[in-house]
């Protein structure tokens, strides 16, 4: 239903280009629905690789890609404060922008940063130009969750940005940009997130689709398109010598031809998350999370890395749940199997990987999962481990590749089945128990590390082409594959497995030499995993590499300190030791520098085995990699012809380096030296007015705000008028949760405190139970304001869907629906009296709009009473204007509840044109809604609207202007009911036609109505002005 209608949105005159671009823009619609971000101060943009594109995307936003002169001081730099679980694309594109880059420590259980620490440097760098938290929402290593709400409010409160990475989260938490909290909850005014970086290719159905970047429109300052986004489609004119840009944010950040449909998947795989439910979700996750811990956490001979790992609980937490394993972990599992019979050597990750797939077919993945700092924390890597390392793979990257240290990672879907998931585990478990045993099998390229069976080391068997797609051939349909030929016996398969494992007839035909001798004097130390030669001398002599054992008391596993590098590498139990992770916790550790990985400090003494012998081997070494660190790390040194290795490794002398080391330094070097010289101004973006939310924004977000005297005074006027609020009264007031009924109900508040007279107020939402509009946060919001509070369920959109729908307006209908409840509320719980919001805007629009598309002169009433008199209808608002509500909700912090309604994306905008309108004509004259609320007030009684339809309909009757086409209107027909008074004077006393008994507001005309037909579009348009759309 898709392709067959693609082509370039940038175009709407073709049947093919409108409904592409209709497709993209709903896709965008479902996002903003989904993150809960708010169209009026949010952005969605479909941006590059997964959150990759989105990161540098938001880094050029904030200015942070353009180079700074050697002029500009130190405490004149931005700073970026990272976490200690991000992944490389959070880490790199800050690195290597204009700002000064710190990592913010873990907390002692490991389950999440360090908050204290993280204030610290708040504290310190809050006078710097712009500070900006980017942190991961989740671990893609250890799944550990982060408290995204207090760490965005500790952010918020130093004026620092939030910005959230959910590359690993996205698929099976809840996103919110903008949460609700209770409203006696100190945080409420500092949770919302200023940017996410999402990567919807990792959800369900989401193959193929871009990043994408949420984020609040203040930020984008910037005057030319960030990133590589400057292009055709974001310009506005462009000549000879000029061009200007779109002032569009989203159009003018999405240059180029978009990628539509990847980005209609992300929105269908949003859509598919949204309609499975995050509760659901969340539920699966936390059950398969802790058969993670059950199964993996227990075995032996199985490093789970992380929190809650062997069920073990970090010093200083009371409980497992302290440590963080169970209720805030997502179900990733990252391991290390060890060598059982020796204890100290481990299977290497990739053939753990390669035995995973050929043995059970289960996928898995092997690395450090692009989370180099945190992976080789969590292997409890030294410092000077790490360096020795990397020494290698830089000065004999084709023979080294074998030694970077990582881990193998399972990760379990929620749509899974427990039989699925009890396969995947136990199949983990047999190759921990006797995978080792099938290792002479393997072969090991040591350029790329790569591990694959020996019938398969130079070839790929069953490999598919491209070229034998036949694009030409007749169409057919496809053939069955195994998958679907039949369930999948487990039991089975699982048995074959382990059977296979036992089996090492072929292994002991296999003729392998010792395979230490593959590596040199500088490598053999920094070995950590078995060899398929050492395996294969223990199958034939039951001995493994000798070794002396030494119990590690803290991870209760044994560690073996070897003797000689005959025997096996000296410094394996220190190259790789998880265990060690838990000590580095809990160490006093000094803030780190710029650019600093945070990996644990050697504290060991230089004397032993472990850091003498590499110790040794790399001062021995006049490697490139020291040469470059001697001179701090330039890109731009002289030529050398310096041989750059003492032994044989090296086949080749380099004049270049092929790896050179990217330090805040070197960055620093090269911005100055290669790009041209802007000068700071006072920051990549202003820090005043609504940019930021700080300190001073507090004393706002209190729990009752006094509303502005302004309003107070316009509300004061139209009761008063009106006669709307009597002594004894008892208030329903109708609460969608939007900025204007939000204002009211402050304002009431305000008023009952203080009115000479006693009134009562209660508050009731429809919840119309759909995706896009969630008022449930109202819940906890009502309790602590004390007000008593009535939320109502009703399908109004399944009800719309199954044909109740009378009409094209799912607008009219929803509003008619939800007025309907209301009625039935107040009458069920005997409130005497209906409090809508509708300010004077929504007067003035429905004036124009009646008369441009009805021809009625008429707009909402301010006081009436229902059918049956038993209920008043008020709107103390009607000489209130928008923007003073909006001003007020959105300055005091109020839980304004976002209404992203589905139906309203291709729904009718008449409203909004005529806001426009009216909008356009108050900049040439400023008094204009003053004169129309003078002008409005006789429309607002019930009298004078009775009285104008009958002069009208006594006319047409003289006239007999349609007196051929059917039944004349009747006064007595259509307004039989209408009865003359409720005047200001005396408002409420008397009914109002039915129509504003119905549904408060003009209804389209029917079929008995023979006055001229509006426009569809125009009708729907005025039921904006609904309850729900206030």
């Amino acid at each position: 239903r898709v392709l067959p209608f693609y082509a370039n949105t940038h175009t709407s005159t073709s049947i093919s280009g409108l409904q592409s671009t209709c497709f993209r823009a709903e896709a965008r619609q479902i996002v903003q629905q989904a993150v809960n971000a708010n169209s009026r101060l949010d952005v969605v943009l479909f941006t590059g690789s997964g959150a990759t594109g989105a990161i540098n995307k938001m880094a050029g936003i904030l200015g942070l890609k353009v180079p700074l002169t050697g002029e500009v001081a130190p405490e004149q730099r931005p700073v970026v404060l990272c976490g200690p679980f991000d992944h490389h694309s959070n880490i790199l594109p800050w690195r290597e922008s204009n700002a000064d880059v710190f990592t913010v420590r873990e907390d002692r259980s490991g389950c999440g940063l360090d908050q204290a620490h993280l204030v610290e440097l708040l504290q310190k760098y809050h006078t710097r130009p712009l500070v900006v938290g980017s942190f991961s929402a989740a671990s893609n290593v250890t799944g550990v969750q982060e408290d995204v709400n207090g760490v965005s409010a500790l952010l918020h409160r130093f004026g620092a940005l939030a910005l959230w990475d959910y590359a690993a989260a996205g698929p099976y938490v809840n996103i919110d940009m903008n949460p609700v909290l209770p409203g006696d909850h100190p945080d409420r005014a500092f949770v919302h997130k200023d940017a996410v970086f999402i990567s919807p290719h990792k959800f369900v159905g989401g193959v193929n689709s871009p990043g994408i970047l949420i984020a609040k429109k203040r930020l984008f300052d910037n005057a030319v398109p960030a990133g590589e986004s400057v292009g055709g489609g974001t310009v506005y004119f462009v000549k000879e010598d000029g061009h200007r840009y779109l002032s569009n944010r989203v159009e003018r950040e999405e240059g180029g031809t978009p990628d539509v449909v990847g980005a209609i998947r992300a929105g269908l795989a949003f859509q598919l998350k949204q309609s499975i439910g995050v509760e659901s979700i969340a539920q699966m996750d936390a059950r398969w999370a802790a058969k993670i811990r059950e199964a993996l956490g227990t075995h032996p001979n199985i490093a789970l890395l992380g929190p809650g790992a062997h069920g073990a609980v970090a010093p200083g937490a009371d409980s497992q749940a302290d440590a963080g394993g169970i209720a805030s972990a997502l179900p990733i599992a990252s391991f290390l199997i060890r060598h059982g019979p020796s204890g100290r050597l481990f299977l290497h990750y990739n053939f753990v990987s390669a035995l995973l797939n050929d043995v059970f077919g289960v996928q898995t993945r092997g690395g450090c999962m692009c989370a180099g700092p945190y992976a080789q924390r969590l292997l409890g890597m030294e410092r000077k481990v790490i360096d020795a390392i990397e020494a290698e793979l830089v000065n004999d990257p084709k023979n080294c590749e074998y030694l970077r240290p990582g881990f193998s990672r399972l990760s379990l879907a929620y749509f899974a089945s427990e039989e699925e998931v009890d396969f995947c585990l136990e199949a983990v478990r047999a190759i921990a128990e006797n995978g080792w045993r099938l290792l002479p099998l393997y072969r090991f390229n040591r350029r790329t590390g790569e591990w694959k069976h020996k019938s398969q080391f130079t070839k790929f068997v069953g490999r598919l082409w491209l070229e034998d797609a036949g694009l030409l051939d007749e169409v057919s349909a496809p053939s069955s594959s195994p998958a679907s030929s039949g369930p999948i016996d487990f039991a089975r398969v699982l048995a074959e497995g382990k059977a296979l494992l036992l089996d090492t007839q072929e292994c002991l035909k296999e003729t392998l030499g010792d395979q230490n001798n593959l590596l040199s004097d500088s490598a053999a130390p920094l070995r950590w995993f078995l060899l398929p030669s050492e395996a294969l001398d223990q199958l034939r002599t039951g001995r493994g590499p000798s070794a002396n054992v030494a119990a590690d008391a803290h991870a209760g596993v044994e560690v073996v300190a070897s003797k000689t590098a005959q025997q096996g590498p000296p410094a394996a139990s220190r190259v790789v030791n998880p265990a060690a992770y838990w000590k580095f916790l809990q160490e006093t550790r000094a803030e780190p520098s710029p650019v600093d990985a945070g990996v644990p400090s050697d504290t060991d003494s230089p004397d032993s085995p472990a850091t003498s012998e590499i110790n040794a081997d790399t001062d021995s070494r006049k490697t490139k990699v020291a040469s470059d660190a001697d001179q701090g790390g330039s890109a731009k040194r002289a030529k050398t012809s310096e041989v750059v290795c003492a032994d044989n490794s090296c086949f080749r002398i380099r004049t270049k380096d092929k790896f050179p080391l990217r330090t805040a330094e070197v960055i620093r070097q090269d911005a100055t030296g290669t790009y041209a010289e802007v000068a700071l101004k006072t920051g990549p973006i202003e820090t005043t007015g609504d940019k930021l939310v700080g300190k001073e924004e507090m004393d706002k977000a209190t729990l009752r705000p006094k509303p502005p005297r302004g309003i107070l005074r316009s509300f004061g006027k139209a009761v008063a008028e009106w006669d709307m609020i009597r002594d004894g009264d008892r208030l329903l007031l109708g609460l969608s949760g939007g900025k204007d009924s939000l204002c009211l109900l402050h304002v009431l508040l305000d008023v009952q405190a203080r009115a000479p007279i006693k009134f009562e107020i209660a508050a009731c939402t429809i919840d119309p139970m759909t995706e896009a509009f969630d008022p449930s946060p109202l819940i906890p919001y009502l309790e602590s304001l004390g007000v008593k509070y009535h939320y109502i369920k009703q399908p109004i959109f399944d009800l719309a869907k199954s044909g109740s729908l009378q009409g094209t307006s799912i607008c009219a209908f929803c509003a008619r629906m939800k007025r309907g409840a209301l009625y039935t509320c107040a009458r069920e719980h005997g409130y005497t009296t209906l409090v809508l919001a509708q300010h004077l805007d929504d007067f003035a629009e429905s004036l124009v709009m009646s008369m441009f598309h009805n021809g009625h002169l008429r707009t909402m009433q301010a006081n009436y009473s229902e059918r049956k008199g038993d209920l008043r209808i008020i709107r103390p608002f009607a000489y209130v204007r928008e923007n003073e509500c909006k001003e007020f909700s959105y300055s005091a912090k109020l839980p304004v509840i976002n209404d992203n309604c589905p139906a309203c994306f291709q729904a009718p905008q008449e409203r909004r044109r005529v806001k426009k309108l009216l909008a356009k004509e108050e900049a040439q004259s400023p008094r204009i809604f003053s004169n129309l609320r003078r002008a409005l007030i006789p429309l607002m009684d019930p009298e004078v609207l009775a009285d104008l339809a009958k002069a009208r309909t006594d006319r047409e009757r003289r006239g007999g202007r349609y007196g051929g086409a059917g039944k004349p209107y009747s006064a007595e027909g259509k307004n039989k009911s209408a009865q003359p008074g409720n005047s200001r004077k005396h408002a409420g006393k008397r009914n109002a036609p039915p129509q504003e008994a119905r549904d408060g507001k003009p209804e389209a005309p029917t079929a008995d109505d023979p006055t001229p037909s509006a426009a569809p579009e125009a009708s729907a348009g005025i039921a904006e002005n609904s309850y729900a759309r206030d």
